[in-house]
């Protein structure tokens, strides 16, 4: 689903351990296993120009709405909750070199 609504990334094979291979006390070395997942990495023409840029308001709303929907920790969905976006229409030129 995502992959079709984003045009300006490709995606990367990544090996990961799901979320669920925890145990109470955190990670749990010895009972999980790795699969392959795809990372979303922005091509070349579409990166910002600087790093540590704010995400829009609408790509965090993206990423709070996943967490939630998957069950993710809702110490995390808080922590979530408390990093700063900009309005949409907010990207100034520091952002990117193309689509102006």
């Amino acid at each position: 689903k995502l992959a079709g609504m984003e045009h300006q990334y490709k995606s990367v094979p990544v090996k990961v351990i799901p979320y669920g291979a925890r145990n109470g006390s955190g990670f749990d070395e010895h009972q999980h296993s790795e699969i392959e997942a795809l990372a979303f990495v922005s091509m070349d023409e579409f990166r910002t120009r600087k790093k540590d840029l704010r995400p829009t308001a609408r790509y965090m709303g993206l990423i709070r709405s996943g967490a939630a929907s998957s069950g993710i920790d809702p110490s995390y969905i808080a922590w979530l909750e408390k990093l700063p976006s900009i309005p949409n229409d907010a990207r100034g030129s520091e952002y990117y070199d193309c689509c102006r």
